[in-house]
């Protein structure tokens, strides 16, 4: 636990990480009270700034996800392996520790950090949207989704649940970014920032053109099918969370063997 509590020290004081926070404390601030006016006949704005809309209100968010987890790794990890001192710490932790240390903080920083400014975007939102967390009757999710499960028992409910998949989805794509920095081995940072969200952009381009129902991005706007032919269920979300963890268990371990030369 020393060793993990040490990292987290570390991510904290990355102006990268920092960076990160900022923007999106500034998108959970400005965002419901900029849409106020706009969505103010479409009664909660809330759903169109988190839950990524692409076409109408903010896209700003949805712009910038894939950035979001490599900004929260603070390209640590790169900055550590291009000093002397990286072998000592491996050596000094062991090889595993190190890298179970680095993916466990990078987890929690990204999903305590993400929660509490989605929460932040909520509460903010009450204030300004005077009708609360209701919708209007054309809003109301479709029978047999995901978030129609969750809207039946409370609007806040499903507005509650769909921040912490956020959170927790960014989190596990920054263990993501972590292992594929591991992997790859950048000559420099600027290669080590801009190759993961590329990977990412293209491979959530070629999910919605193949399979959208199995595509992050679609998977947590809850009124996605409101403009699509295909349903969201509770079972697509469990796949694809389930497969973004073991897409993580699989690079962290591949990333741990590329690094078997340190030592």
């Amino acid at each position: 636990m020393k060793y993990f509590w040490i990292d987290v020290k570390k991510l904290y004081r990355s102006r990268l990480v920092l960076l990160a926070l900022i923007i999106l404390l500034v998108i959970a601030v400005i965002d419901p009270i900029t849409m106020q006016s706009h969505f103010a006949y479409q009664s909660n704005p809330f759903m169109w700034w988190l839950f990524m809309n692409r076409t109408t209100g903010s896209t700003i968010f949805n712009t910038l996800y894939w950035l979001f987890p490599v900004l929260l790794t603070g390209l640590v990890f790169f900055d550590e392996s291009k000093t002397a001192i990286y072998g000592i710490i491996i050596t000094k932790k062991k090889r595993w520790v190190y890298f179970c240390s680095k993916a466990l903080s990078v987890f929690f920083v990204s999903f305590v950090s993400t929660l509490f400014l989605f929460l932040l975007n909520l509460f903010f939102l009450f204030f300004t949207c005077p009708s609360g967390m209701e919708l209007s009757e054309t809003m109301f999710p479709y029978m047999g989704t995901f978030s129609a499960f969750l809207f039946q028992k409370s609007p806040l409910y499903e507005a509650v649940t769909y921040v912490i998949l956020h959170a927790f989805a960014l989190s596990l794509l920054t263990v993501l970014y972590l292992a594929i920095q591991m992997i790859v081995k950048a000559k420099n940072k600027y290669m080590a920032f801009i190759l993961p969200p590329i990977i990412m952009y293209v491979l959530d381009y070629l999910t919605q053109t193949a399979a959208q129902t199995y595509s992050v991005t679609m998977a947590l706007q809850p009124m996605v099918a409101r403009a699509t032919s295909f349903v969201i269920t509770i079972e697509n979300i469990a796949i694809i969370f389930g497969a973004l963890l073991a897409i993580d268990i699989v690079c962290l371990f591949i990333g741990n063997r590329r690094n078997r030369d340190v030592i």
